[in-house]
């Protein structure tokens, strides 16, 4: 999904019809907006940037879920059998990955500098081929476990993410600790 920001530059020779251009910008991909926005109102499609330039569009990656988007792209990169992915800084994302990690499921994962942006850089175990990670909390739809509905995954084999006032932990530690949350996501 992309959001759409527009700086105005200040033309007095062009007038332009904004509600046509909301319709357009609403129903068009950004590369099309780009292309009808940069063409005079005479139609050339070459034409002096400096007078008759209104509008700058700037494509915008929005994020909604940022727990579903390090699950899926670790599931990516495990598919495409690579030993390293990058994602989004994030405290929620480091917890997680450091109950992940407890459990042998990523060797590891350090915190890089990436321009003026810090990210996450996660290492996985080599000795596992198959990862699957499962989003169960989301925004759209929140779970809620107590201490007495964690159930196990996959016979044992996996692991509960659980979100506790004391933390993310794993589903067993919660029920030991006596305490329930959101249920984030499973892993196994």
């Amino acid at each position: 999904m992309y959001t759409i920001v527009a700086s105005f530059a200040a033309v007095p020779a062009v007038t332009f019809d904004f509600f046509r251009l909301a319709a357009f910008v609403s129903e068009s991909s950004p590369q099309r907006v780009r292309s009808w926005v940069s063409r005079s109102p005479a139609g050339k499609k070459h034409i002096d940037e400096a007078r008759y330039r209104i509008f700058h569009f700037y494509p915008i990656r929005m994020n909604t879920d940022p727990i579903a988007d390090l699950l899926t792209r670790m599931r990516n990169a495990v598919k495409a059998r690579q030993t390293k992915t990058v994602v989004p800084h994030s405290t929620m994302k480091m917890a997680i990955l450091e109950v992940i990690k407890k459990r042998k499921f990523i060797q590891d994962f350090k915190v890089v500098k990436n321009g003026e942006f810090n990210e996450i850089e996660i290492t996985f175990n080599p000795e596992i081929k198959e990862l699957s990670l499962k989003r169960v909390s989301k925004p759209g739809q929140r779970i809620y476990v107590g201490k007495g509905d964690i159930k196990s995954v996959h016979y044992g084999y996996g692991i509960a993410l659980i979100s506790t006032p004391k933390g993310v932990m794993e589903g067993r530690e919660a029920m030991k600790a006596g305490m329930g949350g959101e249920f984030l996501c499973e892993v196994w």
